[in-house]
């Protein structure tokens, strides 16, 4: 069996939208967040199912969270980015 990851964006820092969805993260290996999660605490929460957890910085979220954010984040020396390889999503 594959990998299986879990996409989301767009959270805006509402915890009901990870309740929503608390069965899903649990069935999946990662986590990727692209962006407008707003609260850092999202990622946390996301990372105590003892999943992996990547994380860019959309357009919603502040800069001054960067630094609580920082452990999630990919980034590149031109920006922030994000690549899944397409080994990754083979089942």
């Amino acid at each position: 069996m594959g990998v299986k990851i879990l996409h989301i964006s767009d959270v805006h820092g509402d915890m009901y939208y990870i309740d929503l969805i608390s069965g899903v993260i649990k069935s999946v290996n990662a986590v990727v967040v692209s962006g407008d999660f707003e609260d850092p605490e999202i990622l946390d929460v996301l990372s105590s199912y003892g999943k992996s957890v990547y994380a860019v910085m959309g357009n919603m979220d502040p800069y001054s969270i960067r630094s609580r954010a920082q452990k999630y984040l990919i980034e590149g020396a031109c920006g922030t980015y994000w690549v899944v390889l397409p080994g990754w999503l083979s089942n």
